[in-house]
């Protein structure tokens, strides 16, 4: 789980140091600005520490501005006032305001304004959730940064690595981290270095790696000590930083030695002030401490109420809240706090995550009922002991017919759950594998990038073709059997959107046997698509001119398909491998096995599948061959 609120409390508490160190004055050092520039640099500097008097402050300068010939003065005023509104949550506002801006400064070559106003478009973007938009011009912005040792080269890299680990790229965001940190140590720039050690070790926290996450968070608690003895805050946050880790790996008596003394001046520079708390909650509810564990559950709630009501969110602490509900036997507060957690997670579409609050919060379903299933039980067993008294031999025989009715009843209501929730499973698998987050992230922006670009024609024609293959997908999903043809049909559009994105780099060919009657042809839906995904994202997105062929034909009664390429082929080298994001066991063939020997059985016919790697015939690519389940 992404943790917005320590980024957020990372972010306030150091823009205040920021400008101390002379951030906002050394990125003017090495250019040539006129007086009214200079000006606005020193109402820039103000805003940042005192945001509600920065539209005054720019009033006062307005006419003078308007009335100069100086065209950096005027993109710099509409950046200050357009990055005022982003400190105000307005966020699409100061979108709106700053791309004319941003199309001005990069035309005139003004560094300074390029990168600033690229960089808060970005943090627009990052704040509505917009996390492939936001890394798009944060990469921008990058490259308007001057060298590797500047304030502006770590910070927004540092933004660009926040993001990778935002939409589940961990493994990039560490290799970014990486290279960021081995320059901040030749720059000998401490202070970033120990801002670049924290991020990488709450990378490694969402990974899962606690161990490498609290080693990290040492070294940035270590440099920040060493960095200043009078640096409050760069102190604080890097112990909260460092608590944080403890109490992930378990060491809760380190994280509240860590977080507790310090918990009044830690919601002085944070908005999110029940995050500190449940941190707290956390701790002394795992040491056995219930009264203390209750006292912080209360004061957090206190400030997350209060945060829901400005309009903020507590997703952060979703999960640290359903864990305390479930310690405390509240089954029902721990279902309704893990399905907000769910619909937050299913917003943001990040697959495996998916998966698991999904059977987490079966488990909780299942808890629930338990619950209500003893509460039952012991009602009858009250009845039973009361019947008893009056007549003891009427009293037991009914008391063993009921609970025996009990016992048959939950034997096969559970047996019945059961099937259907494997059956359940296997849909949304198959689902979420169509549904590739990947995929519809880079088709969105590929769209939104011809929007911007003002290729309304092309945004169109892909548009419409993305809402057919998902409308598509979601009905055909629904469905046990479908229309060959409208599994065709699903397939064209999919590839049509492939070789958008992928530029027409490889060609398709899809064939079917004349004798086969597309219409009335029933087959289950989604079985040949991810074969071909495999085909363009493991097989041929490494090898020039690349092609694939899907064809579907009769042979001894049965209906048969197979989907042939000429890509690196299962037998390419590890690092070949590595390169076309190739993974050993692919998720979507592993369903469609399961899927596959489902129907076997349910149709009574046999049902096979191979993939072999054409290298053994003295050719490259992959064959698959499928005996498609049809009526």
């Amino acid at each position: 789980m992404k943790q917005d609120a320590l980024h957020i409390f990372l972010k306030r508490s150091l823009l205040f140091l920021l400008c101390y160190l002379g951030v906002v004055n050394g990125l003017w050092a090495k250019e040539k600005h006129g007086p009214l520039v200079k000006e606005l640099g020193k109402i820039y500097s103000f805003c940042v520490e005192k945001e509600d008097s920065c539209f005054s402050k720019l009033d006062t300068i307005k006419a003078r501005i308007m009335r100069s010939d100086d065209q950096e003065a005027k993109v710099f005023w509409e950046f200050i006032r357009a990055e005022n509104n982003f400190h105000y949550y307005r966020y699409q506002t100061c979108i709106d305001s700053l791309l004319p801006v941003a199309d001005v400064a990069k035309t005139n070559g003004y560094k300074f304004m390029s990168r600033n106003i690229l960089r808060v478009i970005g943090d627009c973007y990052r704040n509505l959730d917009n996390y492939y938009l936001a890394l798009t011009y944060y990469q921008e912005a990058f490259d308007w940064t001057d060298s590797k040792k500047s304030q502006g080269y770590f910070m927004l890299g540092n933004r660009v690595g926040m993001i990778y680990s935002y939409i589940a790229e961990h493994d990039k965001a560490i290799e970014w981290y990486t290279e960021l940190i081995d320059n901040a140590i030749i720059a000998k720039d401490t202070f970033h270095l120990r801002n670049l050690n924290s991020s990488i070790s709450r990378v490694y926290a969402e990974k899962g790696d606690y161990e490498k996450s609290l080693e990290w968070a040492k070294k940035s608690t270590a440099i920040a000590h060493q960095y200043s003895k009078a640096d409050h805050i760069m102190k604080l946050t890097s112990d909260y930083v460092l608590g944080v880790a403890y109490r992930e790996n378990g060491d809760c008596q380190e994280a509240i030695n860590l977080i507790e003394p310090h918990l009044e001046d830690l919601k002085k520079y944070s908005p999110s002030n029940h995050f500190f708390n449940f941190q707290l909650m956390d701790c002394y509810r795992k040491m056995g401490n219930p009264d203390k564990a209750h006292l912080y559950y209360e004061q957090g709630m206190i400030a997350a109420q209060k945060e829901e009501a400005e309009g903020r969110t507590i997703k952060d602490s979703y999960l640290i809240l359903c864990d305390y509900y479930e310690y405390k036997g509240n089954y029902k507060a721990a279902l309704e706090t893990h399905a907000k957690y769910l619909d937050y997670t299913l917003e943001l579409q990040k697959g495996d995550k998916v998966r698991q609050t999904l059977m987490l919060r079966n488990e909780f379903e299942v808890r629930l009922k338990e619950v209500e299933i003893n509460a039952l039980e012991q009602t009858d067993k009250a009845k039973s002991l009361s019947i008893r008294q009056g007549n003891l031999i009427i009293g037991s025989l009914v008391g063993l017919l009921l609970l025996g009715g009990i016992i048959t009843y939950l034997f096969f209501r559970q047996r019945k759950l059961k099937a259907q929730s494997k059956i359940d499973l296997l849909e949304q698998k198959l689902l979420r594998s169509q549904m590739n987050p990947h995929f519809i992230f880079n088709t969105v922006s590929v769209i939104q990038s011809l929007i911007l670009s003002n290729e309304n024609k092309r945004a169109s024609k892909y548009l419409t073709q993305f809402s057919r293959l998902m409308h598509v997908i979601l009905e055909n999903s629904a469905e046990k059997f479908v229309s060959l043809k409208s599994e065709i049909d699903a397939i064209e559009d999919y590839v049509s959107l492939q070789l958008i994105r992928f530029n027409d780099s490889f060609d398709f060919n899809l064939q079917v046997a004349p004798s086969i009657d597309l219409e009335n042809t029933l087959v289950p839906p989604m079985l040949i698509q991810p074969f071909v995904e495999n085909a363009i994202e493991h097989g041929i997105r490494q090898v020039a001119n690349g092609k694939i062929g899907v064809s579907i034909f009769e042979k001894n009664g049965f209906l048969y398909c197979e989907v042939d390429d000429n890509g690196i082929g299962l037998a390419a080298t590890p690092s070949n491998k590595i390169n076309s994001g190739y993974k050993t066991k692919s998720l979507s063939t592993k369903i469609t096995k399961e899927r596959l020997s489902h129907f076997s059985k349910e149709l009574d016919m046999p049902i096979r599948l191979s993939i072999s790697d054409k290298l053994y015939q003295g050719e490259q690519g992959t064959h698959v061959s499928i005996l498609l389940p049809s009526k």
